[in-house]
């Protein structure tokens, strides 16, 4: 809870469905113990004040492998020692790795499993380079996650996918055509992220600071670049776009140390001086956002992305940013062509750039309020944590 995605994905989900639904909570984390420093009186205020019982643990990455397993002992205890002493009646497991408690503590405590699967994790290791398939241990280990995805899916009392891709994708499968799957997609609070709440000395105090003119395009991208995000590629599409907008920077919001950045754009050719990199505080990102007249993410497509749901994709929309993104990412294509929020390229080549770019002038006309209110469409919080409630209620 002490990560962003947390504080963004998890947090404001369960302050409405308390405060709103009057669901009563206890919730099991696990937390990067520098972060838990930092950030743990922030987050015990913010779920006592939602009447949220926090039962943080640490969690644990070396040595690999072993150090799982003993997160996952970890997590068995303390599920189970809960579960003794608040009489819980719906178990809520984001993921598999919770799941495997949830899924055991249905068969001994009666509780309801409710499977948040967030995607196909197991292939996301495996297409993500993180679990090399030649290696006889994660072949295992994937082989394991296979078959328990298989069971949590139809050992479930209900399951949640981020995206319609994937439940057609589930839906489709030998044996599992009548699932009970809700698709609640990586929610915003369209509040928040909002034009109401610009913080205008920050504003003025960055534009200052990074010598931004009201003449320059800025693009943007935010978030870490991690293992999905195409850095080259949307090198490679800045490149194409200062072409035709020659007064342009790439403007960066990013945990990311600048220097993987700054590297990774001089192979492009690309100068410090056509770059902003910044970090920011989470409630600081609405209003850095207003600085780009547009905002970039290539995530590489694959099998395991049929069940993406990029965050950042319903905060953009909300503050009113298009987006240019890729293909055969989530529900991605449907969003940005149903809501007219953006542009879709198919292929990373230099044709598909110059066409994006030579098609980004209308984007300029897109109103503020048509985005904000596709936001409120598809992606409000308010919308998300009601279908969480309908979701324990058919449990």
């Amino acid at each position: 809870m002490t990560d962003p995605l947390g504080q963004a994905q998890v947090i404001p989900y369960l302050q409405v469905l308390s405060k709103k639904y009057h669901h009563q909570y206890v919730l099991l984390s696990f937390e990067k113990r520098e972060n838990y420093e930092l950030n743990k009186a922030k987050i015990h205020k913010l779920l006592a004040d939602a009447n949220i019982i926090w039962e943080p643990r640490f969690y644990t990455k070396k040595p690999p492998v072993l150090s799982t397993l003993i997160d996952i002992y970890t997590m068995y205890k303390s599920a189970f020692s809960i579960q003794k002493k608040h009489q819980i009646e719906i178990v809520h497991c984001r993921s598999y790795i919770s799941a495997l408690v949830g899924e055991l503590l249905k068969k001994t405590s009666k509780v309801k499993f409710l499977f948040d699967m967030r995607g196909f994790w197991a292939d996301e290791r495996v297409e993500g380079g993180l679990w090399n398939l030649e290696s006889k241990i994660y072949a295992k280990i994937y082989q394991f996650f296979k078959k328990k995805e298989k069971d949590f899916l139809l050992n479930a009392n209900h399951i949640i996918s981020l995206t319609n891709n994937a439940k057609k994708e589930i839906l489709g499968r030998e044996g599992m055509s009548t699932l009970n799957i809700s698709v609640i997609p990586c929610c915003v609070n369209t509040t928040q992220f909002s034009k109401e709440n610009i913080n205008y000395t920050l504003l003025r105090e960055t534009k200052e600071k990074y010598n931004i003119n009201d003449n320059e395009t800025l693009i943007s991208y935010i978030g870490s670049l991690g293992t999905w995000y195409m850095a080259d590629e949307m090198l490679d599409f800045y490149n194409e776009f200062k072409v035709k907008y020659k007064q342009s920077r790439f403007f960066f919001i990013t945990p990311d140390k600048p220097e993987i950045i700054y590297n990774a754009a001089a192979k492009k050719g690309i100068t410090k001086d056509e770059l902003i990199i910044l970090k920011a505080e989470r409630e600081q990102i609405p209003t850095l956002l207003t600085l780009s007249k547009l905002s970039i993410f290539f995530i590489k497509p694959s099998y395991s992305k049929k069940a993406s749901s990029p965050t950042k994709q319903g905060e953009l929309m909300s503050m009113g940013v298009p987006i240019i993104c890729n293909a055969n990412v989530g529900d991605t294509d449907y969003i940005v062509h149903n809501y007219n929020s953006g542009l879709v390229i198919q292929n990373f080549t230099q044709h598909d750039y110059k066409e994006a770019v030579n098609a980004v002038e209308k984007l300029f006309t897109l109103s503020y309020e048509s985005l904000h209110d596709g936001a409120i469409d598809y992606f409000s919080l308010e919308k998300g944590a009601k279908m969480y409630h309908n979701a324990y209620q058919s449990c």
